[in-house]
């Protein structure tokens, strides 16, 4: 099927369904459900107030260093237009649900392409069939448009686009270093081609490889971003939880698998189901297109993912759902006209509504951000710019970056940060910030070279160590944690600001 203005009026029509509905969540709710999407709002808006190619620089002890890669990019230059609304909740709430209403209105695209029956129905349920979507939609993180690079890589292999294939695999690494698995997508369909046509489509994968090779080498952060994607792809996955990584890196029972994405599980066992019940019955053999396989093969390997880390469900949910409708197309499943319009799809959007307002509604965090805006609004009036503050907890670098881009940070954005670059004084950070060292002051004064400390309201054994030093004074404290200037009249002589 080719791309026809009706397409374009269907992805047009369910683009602003999402859009209104998503806008109506954040509104409603005052927030978003989001650490990550401060960051990238910030980094966004300093695209256009200093440079378009900036450094990550507010972190010059981990593997960022002092002139970081900014291996999200693209994404940033995506959401910087929205930056400009003066009031930067509300450009963080339109850029959030324009990325997110953005997902399933591809997705309705990529299905009429495909000729799944009642893609736009598809392609919302996409978003809703398990139990943290549509609220990592909303989180304005770079895996919506990394889902939408997926789906129209997977396309351009099945039609043999190569040109598209190629421009996706392209932007989708200046996006996210998440774009190396295309390369596995491309294994996968070559293996597939090669058994349904008897030869290999080798153009795909060398296609896909040229993509991110060019997107790697015509880089402003060459030959440094390498050292970073093999740093992502080698140490960040296979130590996701170094410290602490989040629960979105948290492992799933089995039960826990099923209970979270059951919608999408039971769709794909119910849709192979009926394909091999209808293959029974039919006189004229029914046979699996290499559309329908791709896709299946696709949707386990990111079960798997989806099982080793709960992230993964963003993945694993709108290719589960693409599979079971596949599998329905393969197996021609046609239904009474009248009844299908009276009951099938009253139904089915009732049940497309419901589960995007359970799914919404039981996520209980929604942050405007406040948090560590006195401890900033102190250190921005009696700390000098670009100094070194050491952060009790990797998390809070965020809520800091957010208020003012004034300093510098410990350890920020992932736990992993730190110990890939300097892995004994990750050591330290941790034993300092759980309270086991006897003198954190030293600690911290000989280790960092710093004499600021923010202490989250988690570490209160180091708080206490701290309030109870004479030699460390505590200039702040609410809810949020604590603010210490910690004195060595010696070391203030020699500690200098980073530039």
């Amino acid at each position: 099927m080719r791309f026809s203005p009706r397409i374009f009026l269907e992805a047009i029509s369910v683009f602003t369904v999402a859009f209104v509905f998503f806008m109506w969540v954040l509104l409603d709710r005052q927030g978003l459900p989001t650490h990550d999407g401060f960051y990238h709002y910030q980094m966004a808006s300093l695209l256009l107030k200093e440079n378009l190619f900036l450094d990550i620089r507010w972190l010059p002890l981990t593997v960022l260093g002092e002139h970081g890669v900014n291996h999200h990019w693209l994404f940033h230059v995506l959401i910087s237009p929205f930056t400009l609304v003066s009031d930067r909740m509300l450009g963080m709430t339109l850029a959030t649900s324009f990325y997110a209403a953005l997902v399933p209105a591809v997705l309705t695209v990529v299905g009429r392409l495909l000729k799944i029956p009642y893609a736009p129905l598809i392609a919302l349920l996409a978003i809703v069939a398990g139990h943290i979507m549509p609220t990592r939609l909303l989180m304005l993180r770079t895996q919506n448009i990394a889902l939408i690079f997926m789906f129209l890589s997977v396309w351009a292999m099945l039609t043999q686009r190569y040109l598209l294939l190629g421009l996706c695999s392209a932007l989708f690494m200046y996006t996210y270093h998440g774009a190396i698995i295309l390369i596995i997508f491309t294994f996968i369909y070559i293996v597939i081609y090669r058994l349904y046509q008897g030869i290999i489509d080798w153009r795909s994968l060398l296609v896909c490889i040229l993509g991110i090779s060019i997107s790697l080498l015509l880089n402003p952060w060459y030959p440094q971003n390498i050292d970073y994607l093999i740093f992502h792809v080698f140490f960040k996955a296979l130590n996701p939880m170094t410290g602490g990584g989040g629960i979105e890196w948290l492992r799933l029972s089995a039960w826990n698998l099923f209970q979270d994405a059951w919608v999408s599980h039971m769709s794909v066992l119910s849709a192979v189901g009926v394909f091999f019940l209808q293959k029974y019955r039919q006189q004229k053999p029914l046979k699996l297109s290499k559309d329908t396989v791709l896709f299946l093969c696709i949707t386990v390997l990111l079960l798997l993912m989806y099982q080793r880390a709960w992230r993964f469900a963003e993945y694993y949910v709108p290719f589960a759902i693409f599979t079971a409708a596949l599998f329905l197309r393969d197996a021609h499943v046609h239904l009474n006209v009248g009844f299908k319009e009276k009951v099938i799809l009253p139904l089915f959007l009732c049940f497309i509504g419901w589960h995007a307002w359970v799914n919404t509604y039981e996520t209980k965090y929604f942050s405007q951000k406040k948090e560590f805006s006195k401890i900033v609004q102190h250190l921005k009036t009696h700390a000098a710019p670009n100094t070194l503050i050491f952060n009790s907890s990797w998390t809070n670098f965020v809520s800091l970056f957010w208020h003012s881009t004034d300093f510098y940070y410990v350890n920020g954005l992932d736990v992993n940060y730190l110990a890939g670059k300097q892995p004994e004084l990750f050591a330290a950070w941790v034993r300092i910030s759980q309270g086991e060292i006897e003198q954190p002051r030293k600690a911290i004064l000989n280790s960092f070279k710093t004499h600021w400390v923010v202490v989250s309201n988690w570490h209160e054994k180091l708080a206490h160590q701290l309030v109870n030093d004479p030699d460390a004074e505590l200039k702040l404290l609410d809810d949020d944690g604590a603010l210490f200037y910690l004195h060595d009249s010696f070391l203030e002589k020699q500690i200098e600001p980073i530039n």
